[in-house]
């Protein structure tokens, strides 16, 4: 999609137990209940072309799931490669039936949703409507991103945000589940001699890029999700370093190498086996930070 594209806090333990055959069953005969990991969001987890066809985060994270808990594994990528928009996704996932019941069905939701917002990639922001700065619109300049415009799309995303994580809430119905949402990074700068942009593009995207990625984390705590940040794996302490081999050819979107990256991120973020539950026949257990739980 070029540069037109694309969630937790403090770890609060909980046990999910995944019933059994009954108190009557042992050990050899308990099988692990299958688990189902949905990917939904834009096209930054799609892989594909965008990466040499690598395998991707959704799955690296899927199988790490199953080789530590010895549960089977399911995953769906239902990402989107069309420019989606948070706006666009709070109104299509209520009605996208595929996806409303594999949402509905999973344990695991990987959410990944913001890149298309930013007012470079947005076709209707308040900074330059329909027009992107690189298009060289002669309205704005890179220093207007931070100004009364920005907390205006920051405002809109933050409603989009919810009413998406409102809307899963819905589909689980008080099912345990893990919700993890990736923020943004940064695909500005470059390498020397092919950078996109003037030096003040990369330090503005960095500064909108945190206030996009503070929203984002606001609202998956108060949706009890795990707000995971890819700006500083992948740009630096500043959020201004070009994000190297973890981006693939088209400047944009990760390579193989940052869909390994992501992964690693996902499963440093809460997600792993308990250390203090003891498995028994009628349950195999799994802890993780922030689950949704009735």
């Amino acid at each position: 999609m070029g540069r037109r594209l694309l969630l937790l806090v403090p770890a609060l333990v909980v046990i999910i137990g995944v019933s059994g055959c009954g108190s009557g069953s042992s050990a050899s005969s308990s099988a692990p209940a299958t688990w189902r990991v949905v990917s939904l969001g834009d096209s930054i987890p799609v892989g594909g072309d965008d990466c040499g066809h690598c395998k991707t985060y959704t799955d690296l994270f899927g199988a790490w799931i199953q080789k530590t808990t010895g549960h089977r594994v399911v995953v769906e990528n239902l990402s989107q490669h069309d420019n989606l928009t948070a706006a666009r996704m709070a109104q299509e996932l209520p009605q996208d039936s595929g996806r409303t019941q594999a949402v509905a069905s999973a344990d695991v939701v990987l959410l990944d949703i913001g890149f298309n917002d930013t007012p470079w990639n947005s076709i209707d922001d308040a900074c330059d409507g329909d027009h992107g700065f690189f298009d060289g619109n002669p309205k704005a300049s890179w220093t207007a991103l931070l100004g009364p415009c920005l907390q205006s799309e920051l405002h809109r995303y933050h409603a989009n945000l919810d009413k998406i994580l409102a809307e899963i809430d819905s589909l689980r119905a008080g099912k345990p589940t893990a919700v993890l949402l990736t923020t943004q990074y940064s695909d500005f700068g470059g390498p020397p001699g092919h950078s996109c942009c003037p030096a003040i593009a990369t330090k503005v995207a960095a500064q909108v890029k945190v206030g996009f990625n503070k929203v984002a984390c606001e609202v998956a705590r108060a949706h009890h999700a795990r707000c995971v940040d890819l700006l500083h794996p992948f740009n630096g302490p500043d959020g201004t370093t070009w994000p190297g081999n973890l981006i693939g050819p088209d400047g944009t979107h990760p390579s193989a190498a940052g869909h390994r990256r992501i992964a690693e991120l996902l499963e440093a973020s809460g997600v792993a086996p308990s250390a203090s539950a003891t498995p028994s026949p009628d349950a195999v257990w799994l802890a993780h930070a922030d689950v949704r739980s009735s």
